[in-house]
């Protein structure tokens, strides 16, 4: 990989963690206070780790064009997550403002999105890359933002505290997953 790719690659995950870690600790505080203050941790880390799958993107579509062997998967992964991410930001500012059921809605569609970008990165990496350790941080994402998924649709269903619960946890699923991307990546230089 290109040196200035494979930099900005292990750049973009590292972003992309510090995101999980202030999304995790936003809804971490949010689940067991319920102070709505502790959403702009959540709205800020889905904004920052867009802006990190994004530089992920812009990498692996560098490196792509430079080995002329199409990387589209992981590059589309990549994207999608980074859409998730920005929706969710969107959605959880709505929550933040009162529009709970458009909010809580959008962000089931945010998580969604970004649990298909995750695994169709998690799926390019081991065939691509045969990378292990960062194929299973994007399947651990994956399955985090799935649980965010679920977890927002017991809170619109009115089962709150359970929904809550799932959300912390989906967050905390997607630093593991965040973690093993950054040392996959280190690991792989």
């Amino acid at each position: 990989m290109d040196t200035n790719a494979e930099e900005l690659l292990v750049a973009g995950a590292v972003v992309v963690l510090a995101g999980t870690l202030s999304t995790a600790y936003g809804q971490t505080n949010f689940t067991v206070t319920s102070k709505e203050d502790w959403k702009r941790f959540i709205i800020k880390g889905n904004g920052i780790e867009a802006f990190g799958n994004s530089l992920q993107a812009i990498a692996r579509d560098k490196e792509s064009l430079k080995a002329g062997e199409s990387q589209t998967q992981g590059i589309t992964g990549s994207w999608l997550q980074a859409g998730g991410n920005a929706t969710n930001a969107i959605a959880t500012s709505f929550e933040f403002n009162g529009e709970l059921t458009e909010g809580r809605k959008l962000n089931i569609f945010g998580s969604g999105i970004q649990s298909f970008g995750a695994a169709f990165e998690a799926k390019a990496i081991l065939e691509l890359m045969e990378n292990d350790l960062e194929g299973l941080g994007y399947s651990a994402i994956s399955l985090g933002a799935l649980l965010d998924s679920s977890g927002m649709l017991f809170v619109l269903k009115g089962s709150e505290q359970w929904g809550n619960y799932i959300l912390m946890i989906g967050c905390w699923i997607q630093v593991i997953g965040a973690i093993l991307v950054v040392l996959g990546l280190v690991k792989s230089q």
